[in-house]
């Protein structure tokens, strides 16, 4: 017998005689009654442990589901593009990186080449659902004082200039990633002023 079954006993009773008219005796229907009264309280008992027994089930499978990563979102692109042959994929990065300065590295490399990343063991756990990590995000502040903010700014057209802030009504985009940044100017990375996020308590 498992233990379950041991501390989750099923009723050996499985039914209440029903009354009918014929019961006149008072002896009768008390014998009656009072069976049936213990039968409610056996299938009461058993079913308030099964209840336990399964809420305790549900928190051992909860402990037990694989943690879900936090992925930066050129991991995830990457993942998507080589999902269906990751081990070809991951030894051709690998190797890469090996034969690679890290001067020349694209961003996927360096998050393989980092072993803080756990990359391999991240990227099989990516197979189970993953979420992408909010990328933080940066104004270039080329002058603050009390009157201005001067800082860069880019159109529609992918024009990048640098403009007092009180000018942009919300047609320019004015906030940028790092990788962003250093992609329009490497010095510009030296102006960055992290930017809040609302959402934040």
């Amino acid at each position: 017998m498992k233990k379950f079954e041991e501390e989750v006993k099923r009723p050996s009773n499985a039914g209440i005689d029903p009354f009918s008219k014929r019961d006149v005796s008072f002896e009768k229907l008390s014998s009656k009654f009072t069976k049936g009264a213990q039968t409610l309280k056996e299938w009461k008992e058993y079913a308030f442990k099964a209840e336990d027994r399964i809420r305790e089930l549900e928190s051992q499978l909860e402990k037990q589901q694989p943690e879900i990563p936090e992925v930066p979102q050129f991991a995830a692109d990457w993942y998507e593009e080589n999902k269906h042959m990751l081990e070809i994929a991951i030894f051709s990065i690998n190797a890469d990186i090996c034969v690679k300065s890290s001067k020349v590295r694209c961003d996927i490399e360096d998050w393989f080449a980092d072993a803080e990343n756990k990359p391999i063991e991240t990227i099989f756990a990516m197979k189970n659902g993953y979420t992408v990590a909010k990328e933080k995000r940066y104004e270039v502040v080329f002058l603050e004082d009390d009157t201005t903010r001067q800082i860069l700014m880019e159109n529609h057209a992918g024009y990048h200039f640098v403009e007092e802030e009180d000018e942009n009504y919300g047609y320019w985009k004015q906030d940028f990633t790092e990788q962003e940044i250093k992609d329009i100017d490497e010095r510009y990375w030296a102006f960055a002023v992290p930017v809040e996020d609302n959402n934040e308590i």
